[in-house]
């Protein structure tokens, strides 16, 4: 969407009717959002607000505009996204407001320490949560990534993007010292949960 959001302000049909009406909502959306912020959400007003941009984001990808961009940006953007949003489905989804790095000090504890996994089909049958009962779905979200790079336009350039994405992610993901004995809490809060 980083992409999208060029895309718009950068496309062929800047002088056209329909690219116009796109930027002007885009804009008025902005500025309801901002302005509305104080009275409406304060400080909680998430991306859930933006949603109705979202489409006209999109028209870029249909047009195949974003195409035209860095396929090595494109492959690290898409799969950082793609990571960092598929991680929390993979695990207990609500991680406490008052993380700032979850992924880090919340997720990635509970995966890997801990094996709390989503239920899956595996579980009905009494087996216990681990790595194995989670991956049919890891592979099928790997298939995903898969379909992306075999239609990128040079899927070589896309790839090491991909490659690129993966290491800052896993990275920020193992780094050591972010914000661990806050997350302590939460941690064992939920831990006590699963084990009820």
């Amino acid at each position: 969407l980083i992409f999208a959001v060029l895309a718009a302000f950068d496309s062929p049909d800047r002088g056209f009717r329909r690219q116009r009406v796109k930027l002007v909502t885009i804009f008025f959306t902005l500025v309801a959002i901002i302005g509305f912020s104080g009275i409406y959400g304060g400080d909680s007003i998430g991306a859930r607000h933006l949603i109705i941009i979202i489409p006209l984001l999109l028209d870029s990808f249909f047009d195949g505009e974003i195409e035209d961009y860095s396929s090595i940006g494109r492959g690290t953007l898409f799969t950082a996204s793609f990571i960092l949003c598929t991680i929390p489905m993979l695990t207990y989804s609500f991680a406490p407001a008052a993380l700032q790095f979850p992924h880090n000090s919340f997720w990635q504890p509970l995966m890997y320490d801990s094996n709390f996994f989503a239920l899956t089909l595996a579980n009905t049958f009494g087996l216990l949560n681990h790595y194995w009962t989670i991956l049919p779905a890891a592979i099928l979200l790997l298939f995903a990534i898969y379909f992306v790079w075999r239609d990128a336009k040079f899927p070589f350039k896309f790839a090491v993007g991909i490659l690129l994405g993966s290491l800052i992610v896993g990275s920020y993901m193992f780094l050591p010292t972010l914000e661990k004995p806050i997350a302590a809490p939460y941690l064992e809060k939920v831990i006590k949960q699963k084990t009820k």
